[in-house]
């Protein structure tokens, strides 16, 4: 009983007292006085509260245009979208402050984070990656302009950890191709997926679907083109057991590839 009685003692504190800066709040946005709303956007941003941070901000930053006390407040309001979780803004703003402040001690900052807004963005790698390749871009430019910045090995590993977003993209849909059984298609996005990502941890992988998209693509080829089709198959399997002797692929490209000679035997004594 006493627990219960603490506890809507407490939440009854935690409403009066919500309802008490929500008055102060309202004063002090309704008061024809940018100085005090300056003062109370540094005290509301060490509070945590970024709401108001960025309501006060976004009223008196163009009664501070030009100074400073500007840029300040600029600063804060895209750090608060960023605590919010409101990444799109947050990377807007943070971008328009190191284009429009760009001499500003917090312009290398504000240019790392319109990036990192996007990185945190980034989604999981079977949906759309435009967002991707926007962060992958704003990191590059970031490294390009702060090349001596404490921040460039870290803008290095998330472009890594972005590409390999893309990476993966590009090889499921290169695969997909093989999926669905065309395969003419997917010789043509495996082979650029290999030239694009040379060292991708798909290599022998796609390597290896590259081979049986052309046994499969020689198979299905009408009677007249299966000789050249079959030994340009042979070709890449001597190719792909060359660059990967080891690999655990080997033992089922043995007996295709023991059939595709059979089928090329069988069409050159025609």
């Amino acid at each position: 009983m006493k627990t219960k009685l603490l506890f809507s003692f407490t939440l009854l504190l935690i409403f009066l007292s919500s309802c008490r800066d929500n008055i102060e709040f309202n004063k002090i946005a309704k008061a024809d006085d940018p100085e005090l709303k300056y003062a109370k956007v540094l005290e509301y941003y060490q509070q945590g509260r970024y709401y108001q941070v960025i309501q006060l901000s976004e009223m008196i930053i163009p009664y501070y245009r030009g100074t400073t006390k500007s840029q300040e407040l600029y600063y804060y309001m895209a750090w608060s979208y960023y605590h919010q979780g409101d990444y799109i803004l947050a990377s807007y703003h943070f971008s328009q402050f190191a284009k429009t402040f760009p001499s500003s001690k917090y312009a290398e900052e504000c240019a790392f984070q319109a990036a990192y807004s996007k990185y945190k963005l980034a989604p999981t790698y079977y949906l759309d990656q435009s967002i991707t390749k926007e962060a992958i871009n704003d990191f590059q430019l970031f490294i390009t302009r702060f090349p001596r910045s404490n921040k460039v090995a870290e803008a290095k590993d998330c472009i890594d950890k972005l590409t390999a977003n893309l990476e993966k993209k590009d090889f499921a849909n290169s695969k997909l191709y093989y999926d669905i059984q065309e395969y003419k298609a997917s010789i043509v996005s495996l082979n650029n997926f290999i030239k694009d990502y040379p060292a991708s941890n798909f290599k022998e992988e796609a390597n290896y679907y590259l081979c049986l998209s052309h046994y499969y693509y020689a198979i299905n080829s009408v009677r007249t083109k299966q000789l050249d089709r079959f030994l340009q198959a042979l070709d890449v399997l001597n190719n792909f057991m060359s660059l990967y002797p080891n690999s655990q692929y080997i033992n089922r490209l043995n007996s295709i590839k023991a059939d595709i000679q059979k089928q090329i035997n069988l069409r050159q004594n025609i």
